[in-house]
C-alpha cells in the first residue's frame, strides 16, 4: 500500500513540476521528492495509512459485535417456555420400600420433575446430565427383582430418548417442536419403567401369597375311608342274594269284603 501511494505521488508532482519546467530534468526532480518524502511528506503519509489501518479494525470490531447481538436475540427468540400434561405414574408404596436403596433410580426420579415446566434451552441443557444418570441406572440394577428382559427393555428405551435429547443440543436445525416432543417421549418413557417396576412387585407379592395355600392343594387319605370290594366278598355276597330270592314270598292276605 506505501509503495503505490509514494508512486502515484511521484507522478502526480513529476507532471506538475517537471512539465511545467520547474525542475530541469528527472533526476533534479527525484532527489528533491526524495528528500521531501524522507523528511514531512514520509510523516503525513504515514499518520495517514495509520489512521486508515484504525478505522477499518473499528468497523470490522463493530460488524462482528453486531453479529455477535444479533445472535443472542436470536436464541433469545428461539427459546420457548413449555410443560407437559402427561400424568405422572408414581410406584405404589410396597414399591417404592423395593427400591428405596437403588441410588440410580432414586437419582432419576428425582430429574424427571425438571422436564415438565421448563424451556427448550434449559431442557437441552439438562439433557447432557440426565443421559449420563440413565446410562448408570441401566448398567446398575441392584434389585435382583427387576433383572428380567422386560425391564431391562424399559430401561434402555429410557436411555436411548435421553442420547436423542443430547444429541439435539448439537443440531442446529432442530426447532422447538422437535425439543418439546423429545422431553414427552422421556418422561413417557419414564412413566413406563414406573408400571412395570410396579407390576413386578404385584407379582412377586401374588407368588408369595399362593405359597401359603400350597397345603390345600396336596394328596389326602379321603375322609370316607372306601375300601375296595374282596372279589370273595362279592362272590359271598351273590350266594346269599341267590338264596333269599329262592325262598318262598308270603301271600299278602285277601279281604272278600271291604273293611270297614
Amino acid at each position: 500500500m506505501n509503495i503505490i501511494i509514494k508512486k502515484s505521488l511521484k507522478f502526480t508532482l513529476y507532471y506538475i513540476f517537471v512539465k511545467n519546467k520547474i525542475f530541469s530534468s528527472y533526476l533534479s526532480f527525484y532527489d528533491y521528492l526524495s528528500r521531501l518524502l524522507k523528511g514531512f511528506m514520509y510523516k503525513i503519509i504515514v499518520i495517514i495509512l495509520a489512521i486508515f489501518v484504525i478505522s477499518c479494525n473499528k468497523d470490522s470490531a463493530i460488524e462482528l459485535n453486531n453479529s455477535a447481538d444479533n445472535q443472542v436475540i436470536i436464541s433469545k427468540k428461539t427459546d420457548e417456555d413449555f410443560t407437559i400434561k402427561t400424568k405422572k405414574i408414581a410406584l405404589h408404596s410396597k414399591a417404592k420400600k423395593v427400591v428405596e436403596e437403588w441410588q440410580e433410580y432414586q437419582s432419576v426420579a428425582e430429574f424427571i420433575p425438571k422436564f415438565y415446566k421448563t424451556s427448550t434451552k434449559e431442557a437441552l441443557i439438562n439433557a447432557n446430565l440426565f443421559y449420563e444418570l440413565t446410562t448408570y441406572l441401566k448398567d446398575s440394577i441392584r434389585v435382583d427383582l427387576f433383572k428380567t428382559p422386560s425391564v431391562k427393555i424399559r430401561l434402555n428405551v429410557l436411555n436411548n430418548e435421553a442420547l436423542r435429547l443430547f444429541d439435539m443440543d448439537s443440531i442446529p436445525s432442530i426447532t422447538n417442536k422437535e425439543v418439546i416432543h423429545e422431553t414427552k417421549n422421556i418422561i413417557n418413557a419414564f412413566n413406563a419403567l414406573n408400571i412395570k417396576i410396579n407390576n413386578e412387585v404385584n407379582k412377586n407379592l401374588i407368588t408369595k401369597d399362593l405359597v401359603g395355600f400350597n397345603h390345600l392343594f396336596e394328596k389326602e387319605e379321603d375322609s370316607l375311608n372306601i375300601k375296595p370290594i374282596n372279589i370273595n366278598t362279592k362272590k359271598l355276597k351273590a350266594t346269599k342274594r341267590r338264596k333269599l330270592l329262592g325262598r318262598k314270598r308270603i301271600k299278602p292276605l285277601k279281604f272278600s269284603k271291604p273293611l270297614k
